[in-house]
């Protein structure tokens, strides 16, 4: 039977678990800007735990009863709008 060398597995594994990381963080990040998380933070100040329950915190994409609000996906009509 083959030795497993372990520390190159513990490499690997490290590797594998960063580039996970990376490709889980990019999809969240471009949620939190079409919600309009960054602009919202940018206009209130930082968060933090203790006081978050303290503040109202309203973004463009949130209607008036909190929910968010979904912007319609763009078609090509809109697109050309949009650029022209």
């Amino acid at each position: 039977m083959t030795q497993v060398d372990e520390t190159k597995l513990n490499e690997l594994v490290g590797r594998v678990l960063g580039d996970l990381g990376g490709a889980v963080s990019v999809p969240l990040v471009r949620i939190g800007d079409s919600l309009g998380l960054y602009e919202t933070l940018k206009r209130i100040g930082p968060l933090r735990p203790k006081n978050s329950h303290q503040r109202q915190i309203a973004s463009p994409a949130m209607s008036a009863n909190g929910s968010l609000r979904r912007r319609p996906p763009a078609t090509s009509s809109t697109r050309a709008e949009v650029s022209g």
